[in-house]
């Protein structure tokens, strides 16, 4: 078994070069850095752990090799904020989840408490999936989340929308705030999903 993990930069200061190593006596892990992209072709399974598609930009190419080289993958996050706003990104890459965000019960056990957000995160916390044979869209997954919480389906459709470059550039992004803020008398306070 060969485990390649990629990093855009050395982790925590260490040099990429020593991260690797043998992890068991038919099993070894390489650590590489650059463009996880190329790294694709003859994967069978990829992991992208704490992902955060709408912060790092490569995983826009990243998602589309996975697609066009039918790997299965999985995902987490640390907010459910985030793996939402990551459905965008997966419905721009062609991708069908086989697995809807939710809470992944091998997840840190330590939450924190982001400044400003509201909400509570740990490593980990969200898991979420695509694999070739999967069918469901994420882009009409979330917006019939959306509508399960409550709000209008206009303004789902508006939050939801494939390709909504507001919508990519943070989470919910211009649009949809102000769809939720319309909509936010019809919609349940502290929805759990």
């Amino acid at each position: 078994l060969e485990i390649i993990m990629v990093c855009t930069k050395g982790t925590s200061g260490v040099p990429v070069a020593q991260l690797g190593g043998t992890v068991a006596p038919n099993a070894r892990v390489i650590v590489v850095e650059g463009d996880a992209s190329r790294y694709v072709k003859g994967v069978d399974l990829a992991v992208g752990l704490n992902a955060g598609f709408e912060v790092y930009p490569e995983w826009e190419g990243v998602l589309s090799t996975l697609v066009t080289n039918r790997v299965r993958a999985y995902f987490t996050d640390y907010v459910m904020m985030s793996a939402l706003t990551s459905m965008t990104y997966l419905a721009d890459a062609g991708a069908r989840l086989a697995c809807e965000p939710k809470v992944n019960p091998f997840r840190s056990p330590a939450a924190k408490g982001e400044p400003g957000v509201g909400m509570c995160s740990c490593s980990n916390h969200i898991i979420f999936s695509i694999a070739p044979d999967a069918t469901v869209n994420p882009q009409r997954w979330l917006r019939d989340k959306y509508v399960e919480l409550g709000i209008k389906p206009a303004y789902a459709d508006i939050m939801s929308r494939q390709n909504n470059h507001a919508l990519k550039r943070g989470p919910l992004g211009a649009q949809a705030e102000e769809a939720l803020e319309r909509n936010r008398g019809s919609a349940h306070q502290g929805a759990h999903w």
